[in-house]
């Protein structure tokens, strides 16, 4: 996993958001459990917090907060997912 990895914690966040937009590919194309998303979503907000140095029971916010506003601009999975299938069945139309 990338949160074993000896990168510093902005590359390893930096290396989470470069390959987020290639997921969603995957997304539109294909059916995915909601269980695995979970998965994925709460290594990402467990490295994100530990970034920011938040206790693990702090709000998500500052996680998916725009860059501008200071925050990580990590959009959670399950949304993306939801979204790129929203997206797919429109062009579909």
């Amino acid at each position: 996993m990338i949160s074993d990895s000896l990168l510093a914690l902005w590359k390893m966040l930096d290396a989470i958001n470069t390959n987020l937009p290639r997921v969603a590919f995957h997304l539109k194309n294909g059916v995915i459990r909601k269980g695995q998303l979970n998965f994925i979503d709460r290594n990402i907000k467990r490295i994100g917090k530990k970034y920011l140095n938040l206790p693990q029971r702090a709000s998500v916010e500052p996680l998916n907060l725009s860059y501008q506003n200071k925050g990580l601009n990590l959009l959670p999975i399950n949304v993306m997912a939801d979204i790129s299938q929203i997206v797919q069945g429109l062009r579909v139309l």
